[in-house]
């Protein structure tokens, strides 16, 4: 069903209730109302509101009775604080009639009075400042029941209110009664029906269509249900019974919160208002706030009694003003304005008849309430279909938003694939990046047998910045891209290869860098993957045709094998160190191995370790004696360095030490080594008393700390050692800079006392020049010659030419790795005097040595200077 529809059906049933509402009111089965038949009908006008029924039947002092000239069932005496005593005597009434009907219940004090012969026989005292249960008859109105009247009864009524006074009296049968009440029953119980109907679909429609002004919409019938409720008398009866000075205040509470009720519809209805009209709005909105305040605040009934009718007045003729200046601003579609403005029109209408009713100020005929009613019921009407048709437009519009938001979310979703499909894959070859492995690789993995290995590969292109300056940069992209494309078409039938992109295009490799590629390799059981990979290598490498130029392409491939455990994100990173490491040693291929040094990794790993050993006395020194073969002596001992981890077990320093060196930790390892060794030679001193030479290693790096003269000189005095028994083993990498600048640093080390060792000799870049520029006392002749070459011509050769040379420059030299008598002895034979290695010793811990020296047999080691 149709909004549209339903909302005809609404307003149908409506003018249907009103029809039959009135149609039952005035059927000829309701019997006509006994006219009043008076003998006399008079008022007076207490002003001191203090005259006593027993003061009217003694009339010691005459009053001045008015007569009433109009009609006693439609009295009204408009708007009084004074109290009003009438004076009633009937004409022969008909048996039937029973009961005094006072058609009005906003009235604070009644009190009725029947007497005979100015005997009082009956009274009742009622109004709304007393309790509901003070009225015979439970009705909103006043009602009276009339005994035994005769032409000598008269009926006193006294009548008090603080606003409207309206006495509309007149006689009612037992019939007419039940009648009346079953009529107001079923108008009040329509209304409230209705009312709560209306309410309820605003809220339904709110929660529907997430528009909380239909919640304001739903305030004002609220408010208005209430207002109509207390006026007649309902509230009362029903909510407060006992509590009759809520009367007091709850009708301009309701008549003012109505009114803001009322506001905020038209606010929230009309929306867009021009700026003059929306501050006209909120300054009402502001009055009626203080209205709202003052009609609860003691002492300001009256006053806020009073203003009320203003007020209602006003702000209907707002409503008026500001739904017409809505309908003539706007050019099209104003169907729900029109009903806006006919809502308001009705409504004011029956409103300004009303109050000018109540104040007395035009005399209406009975006939003129059903009229009321009517334009009442009318805006009702009225405000419904427009808030329906609102409803329709919202939803309409809401349609067709939703109709735009599906279209503009189809075209953004195309946009936004191919932004993403832009933005995960190459923009020359179209193969995917690195996230679509990383996003995917859960999926991926299912579809690889779980007994197979992973190997990732890197295959990294050389030379495209050679070819670059060659050949311009738009042949070598071009050059990239055609190396893509090989790539791709070569693995694109090899199973061994896994397809890393399931959501595009099932492609195989991944571009992480334009310059290398990634592959998930599964291999076979038993297989030789260095022997596939290096045919493939062979296939994908094969020179590209230019024009009559054969362009050679240089590829190193980087294996790493993907552990169990291990991210798809680890194996990249690892399968890019073995490919740069594998560039570097100018390899076709590699596998990856953490052990070998170059892994990034691995090297922040070891140099934490290391760390936390050098703080936590992790680190141990180790010493090796170097021997005097004259005479058998000790004539030193080096200083090495030892470290055992537990993870990686005891590490090499030929390992760990150029990874040191390249780090922050290089100089306070330095610190570390002086510090113990001097200590170490402390205790021999102290122990043995004949000094001996000690030998300690410095690195490249600590030529470049400013602190290493001052380290140096503080131990020597903090240890008491005499500089000219300490020697600094220097490799040829320190100098091969800048020879002054190391010439510089080696003066300063000699204005200290120490002596200076040319460590590792022949194993660097040898030249001459360093031994006739600087001021080394030592040659150290790698141990490297002896183990490998010694045993050659050649070998014999450069050793032999070695010591010859250090001789000639008057420099102690020194083998290192001895390892044999015969060596020694060979040694000796070409001059070399000093000796160091296996053979001798090998390096021990300080208190090893220090109980090694004290059984030391010096004999053993004297080698005789003879020729074989």
């Amino acid at each position: 069903m149709q909004v549209t529809e339903i909302k005809n059906i609404g307003i149908a049933i409506v003018f249907i209730i009103t029809v039959l509402l009135f149609g039952l009111r005035y059927s000829n089965d309701v019997p006509s109302l006994e006219p009043l038949q008076l003998m006399d009908a008079s008022v007076y006008i207490d002003e001191s509101n203090r005259l006593s029924i027993d003061a009217l039947l003694v009339e010691t002092t005459p009053l001045k009775w008015q007569p009433l000239d109009q009609d006693i069932a439609t009295l009204n005496l408009g708007y009084s604080s004074q109290t009003h005593w009438f004076k009633i005597q009937f004409k022969d009434l008909s048996s039937d009639v029973r009961f005094l009907y006072l058609d009005y219940s906003l009235l604070d004090v009644v009190e009725f009075y029947q007497t005979n012969n100015k005997t009082l026989e009956k009274t009742v005292f009622t109004g709304d400042k007393q309790p509901f249960s003070s009225r015979l008859f439970g009705n909103e109105n006043f009602i009276f029941s009339l005994d035994k009247v005769d032409n000598h009864t008269t009926v006193f009524l006294k009548v008090y209110s603080e606003g409207i006074l309206k006495i509309p009296l007149s006689l009612k049968t037992l019939s007419q009664m039940m009648a009346e009440t079953q009529y107001i029953s079923l108008t009040l119980g329509s209304y409230i029906g209705f009312m709560l109907f209306t309410m309820i679909g605003c809220v339904i429609v709110s929660i529907i269509t997430k528009n909380t002004d239909f919640l304001y919409y739903s305030a004002y019938f609220l408010f208005s249900l209430l207002l109509g409720l207390n006026v007649n008398g309902f509230l009362f009866h029903w909510v407060w019974p006992d509590y009759p000075e809520i009367n007091k205040y709850a009708v301009n509470f309701l008549f003012y919160a109505a009114g803001y009720a009322q506001l905020m519809f038209v606010e929230k209805y009309l929306k867009n208002l021009t700026p003059k009209n929306a501050n006209i709005l909120l300054l009402s909105k502001i009055l009626t706030l203080i209205g709202l305040g003052f009609s609860l605040a003691p002492g300001f009934y009256n006053y806020a009694n009073f203003s009320t009718f203003f007020f209602v007045i006003f702000i209907n003729f707002l409503s008026v003003y500001l739904s017409v200046a809505s309908y003539r601003r706007k050019t099209e579609s104003r169907q729900k304005e029109l009903y806006f403005v006919f809502a308001w029109v009705f409504y004011s209408f029956s409103m300004m008849l009303l109050i000018f009713d109540a104040l007395n100020i035009i005399k209406f005929p009975n006939s003129v309430n059903n009229y009321v009613i009517a334009a009442y019921a009318i805006q009702i009407i009225f405000l419904i279909a427009s808030v329906v048709d609102n409803y329709e437009k919202i939803r309409k519009s809401s349609i067709q938003e939703a109709k735009r938001s599906v279209q503009e979310l189809e075209q953004r979703q195309i946009i936004e694939r191919h932004m993403l499909f832009q933005a995960t894959h190459d923009s020359s070859s179209l193969l995917p990046k690195k996230q679509i492995l990383l996003q995917n690789w859960s999926v991926i993995k299912e579809y690889i047998p779980t007994h197979r290995k992973i190997d990732v590969l890197i295959i990294h292109f050389e030379g495209y910045y050679s070819i670059v300056l060659a050949f311009g940069q738009e042949l070598a992209d071009m050059l990239v891209s055609g190396l893509h494309e090989r790539i791709k078409k070569e693995i694109a039938t090899n199973k061994q290869f896994s397809v890393v992109d399931y959501d595009w295009n099932n492609d195989k490799a991944v571009v992480l860098d334009s310059l290398d590629i990634c592959l998930v390799y599964i291999e076979k059981e038993n297989e030789d993957i260095n022997e596939n990979l290096l045919e493939l290598h062979k296939t994908i490498s094969a020179p590209f045709k230019y024009q009559d130029i054969s362009l050679d392409v240089v590829l190193s491939i980087g294996v790493s094998e993907l552990l169990s455990s291990e991210t798809i994100s680890s194996g990249i990173r690892k399968a890019q160190v073995a490919s740069r490491e594998a560039s570097h040693r100018k390899l076709d291929l590699l596998q990856y191995q953490h052990t070998l040094g170059y892994d990034p990794e691995y090297i922040n790993i070891l140099l934490s370790k290391f760390k936390k050993a050098l703080e936590h006395d992790g680190l141990n020194l180790v010493f090796q004696p170097q021997i005097d073969t004259s005479t058998g002596k000790v004539f030193g001992v080096e200083s090495l360095l030892r470290w055992s981890d537990e993870d990686e077990g005891v590490l090499s320093p030929d390992m760990f030490i150029p990874i040191i060196e390249k780090s922050a930790l290089i100089n306070d390892l330095t610190d570390f080594v002086i510090r113990k060794s001097f200590q170490f030679y402390e205790e021999h001193i102290k122990k043995f008393g004949a000094p001996i030479q000690l030998s300690i290693n410095l690195s490249a790096r600590n030529f470049t700390d400013k602190n290493l003269l001052k380290c140096i000189s503080r131990y020597l005095i903090q240890y008491n050692i005499d500089p000219k028994y300490i020697t600094f083993e220097l490799t040829e990498t320190i100098f091969l800079c800048d020879l002054e600048s190391s010439k510089h640093s080696f003066n300063q080390l000699l204005e200290l006392g120490v002596k200076l060792a040319l460590d590792d000799f022949g194993t660097g870049y040898s030249s001459l020049v360093y031994l006739k520029e600087l001021p080394f006392s030592e040659l150290k002749i790698d141990k490297s010659f002896l183990i490998k070459d010694f045993h050659t011509k050649q070998g014999t050769g450069l050793v032999k030419a070695a010591i010859e040379l250090g001789k000639s420059l008057d420099m102690l030299v020194i083998a290192e790795g001895v390892e044999s008598f015969e060596l020694a002895k060979q040694l000796k034979r070409y001059g070399c005097d000093i000796c160091q290695g296996f053979y001798f010793s090998k390096p021990m811990k300080d208190k090893d040595f220090i109980e090694w020296y004290s059984i030391y047999n010096v004999d053993k080691n004297i080698i005789e200077n003879r020729f074989e």
